[in-house]
């Protein structure tokens, strides 16, 4: 992808929300123009409707990401994750003993351990805890249950280095959150030991996108419904998109380890991880639910725009580390935040 191509959409975009500002006054309540541009110029991002383009954006996204901490924080470290590609990003300051698996994000089609090279930087920094981010296989070209089978065999490799389940918190944002929850489900079905507990962000559940949200919230996320319909379809192939293998939002959640749900009370996802706390809790599972008043999709990824999303982002910090010492989530917790 050109960089150039993106131009017009983001000037729209700048020149939109300027307008609006100054007619209707802030989009949301809080909301800076700063911020609201950012989200606006995130949603400007042109179509990518085909396989040509969808790998277009993966280039695009890998050379203007950032770096994150330095190298006197935190390593990085290319590891062969028993066939899957994969980076360790070890903090200079912490003991080692704990593991984060981390997976990222990108609707399945896009996404990287290098695009996030920042993101889980910043997470092993201040958490103290080791983390492994796969480069799992993305869709098109890799449908289900490609992405599923590089996740498990993650697990696997890292459980056979000597890793004990018992000091692994699994976590994933948007598609990496959903294919985490996949991956329990899995683990569930096999009768193989799992994590201590899961940490997820925005997980993306249900591939059909048709909760209430993805219309109230359209105006206000940087998401939109179309785009993740036809990502969606490249990675359930075959599949119907509420199938829950690729939907885990439609799957059995009986035998799940604690879970951390955290969801902008703006996104698209927020009406299905809402959905995904109720049936994980009726399944018996400790759960807490963190809606983030006022913020678009993935709250601690704005962390650096906003005094609400840095606080979203160190209450997932906080879980983590809670998570690795071995505390339950409150099974009936609910917490909103603004």
């Amino acid at each position: 992808m050109n960089p150039l191509q993106l131009l017009p959409g983001l000037c729209k975009a700048v020149a939109r929300t300027l307008v609006r500002r100054v007619r209707h006054g802030a989009l949301r309540p809080g909301w800076t123009y700063a911020f609201e541009t950012t989200v606006a110029c995130m949603g400007s991002v042109p179509a990518m409707p085909d396989a040509v383009s969808t790998r277009g954006l993966r280039g695009f996204l890998e050379k203007t990401a950032s770096k994150g901490p330095s190298s006197d924080v935190v390593t990085h470290t290319r590891v062969d994750a028993g066939g899957v590609p994969a980076s360790w990003v070890t903090p200079v300051k912490g003991s080692g003993e704990k593991v984060i698996l981390f997976l990222h994000g990108g609707a399945y089609v896009v996404g990287s351990a290098k695009q996030y090279q920042a993101f889980c930087g910043e997470l092993a920094r201040d958490s103290g805890m080791k983390v492994l981010v796969p480069d799992y296989r993305l869709a098109p070209e890799h449908p289900y249950p490609a992405a599923l089978e590089d996740a498990l065999a993650v697990w696997r490799w890292l459980r056979s280095t000597g890793v004990e389940p018992s000091r692994v918190v699994l976590a994933g944002d948007s598609a990496g959150g959903g294919l985490a929850v996949a991956l329990l489900v899995a683990l569930a079905e096999a009768g193989e030991p799992m994590p201590v507990g899961a940490v997820l962000l925005s997980p993306w559940v249900d591939l059909a996108c048709e909760s209430r949200s993805h219309e109230e919230n359209a105006a206000y996320d940087y998401l939109n419904r179309p785009q993740l319909l036809t990502w969606a379809r490249f990675y359930a192939g075959a599949l119907a998109l509420k199938d829950p293998r690729v939907s885990p939002l439609h799957a059995s959640l009986r035998g799940l380890p604690p879970l951390y749900l955290q969801v902008g009370g703006v996104e698209l996802f927020r009406d299905e991880v809402c959905q995904l706390a109720e049936r994980a809790r009726a399944a018996g599972v400790p759960v807490e639910l963190d809606v983030c008043a006022e913020l678009p999709h993935v709250p601690s990824s704005m962390r650096g725009m906003t005094p609400p999303a840095r606080a979203a982002h160190e209450r997932s910090i906080a879980a983590l580390v809670r998570m690795a010492k071995g505390g339950a989530a409150a099974s009936a917790s609910v917490k909103a935040a603004g």
